[in-house]
């Protein structure tokens, strides 16, 4: 199967937004970001978003442009950040010596369907637009496949002891946007740059 194009998530459910499945420490983190959303999101920062961006909406940053190779696969978002996908057979880093913002990625396939293991993710993101946090040791399984051609759906699975009292499963459809194409989306990392973010929530 070909992943290649753009592609914006149009629908996301599961037992992700399920708050009970998450343990206290990070229910209360996540009602504190409510409060500062402006202050706090990543993305307001200047800062990679991180998987918040997976589940993510046109509107929110979720759309995404897929390069796919035989061997790589490139995930570039409209913030000018970009997701490397390995597909040569190697495996997913347990224990990388330097956590970063997107994780590090390994692949294979499954018949048709394309299984991506990431792990290697700092703390510094959110898991939802929301403000939901998660820990170090955040693993995402995620599955591709294209019902037609015009559409993927992608299963995901969190799995994050720090965080979870069990893994946690999104389902997101993905939609096609072939008349659509990136523009340029500079964050302004100046220390006035957050007072142009207003409003109520």
């Amino acid at each position: 199967a070909d992943f290649s194009g753009k592609w914006t998530p149009t629908d996301a459910s599961g037992s992700l937004f399920d708050l009970d499945n998450y343990q206290g420490w990070a229910l209360d983190v996540m009602a504190a970001n409510e409060t500062t959303f402006f202050v706090d999101d990543p993305r307001f920062n200047c800062l990679p978003d991180g998987p918040a961006s997976y589940i993510a909406g046109s509107s929110t940053g979720g759309t995404r442009r897929i390069v796919q190779t035989p061997t790589f696969i490139a995930v570039l978002n409209p913030d000018m950040t970009y997701r490397q996908i390995h597909l040569d057979g190697r495996e997913p880093v347990e224990n990388p010596i330097l956590p970063n913002w997107l994780g590090y990625s390994a692949a294979h396939w499954e018949g048709d369907t394309l299984v991506v293991v990431t792990t290697g993710f700092n703390d510094k993101t959110w898991l939802t637009r929301e403000g939901l946090p998660h820990t170090d040791q955040l693993r995402i399984t995620e599955r591709y496949t294209r019902p037609d051609f015009g559409h993927i759906t992608l299963e995901i699975t969190y799995e994050d002891p720090g965080l979870l009292n069990q893994p946690v499963q999104a389902t997101v459809s993905l939609a096609h946007q072939s008349d659509l194409d990136f523009l340029e989306n500079v964050c302004d990392e100046s220390e006035t740059a957050q007072r142009h973010y207003t409003g109520e929530l």
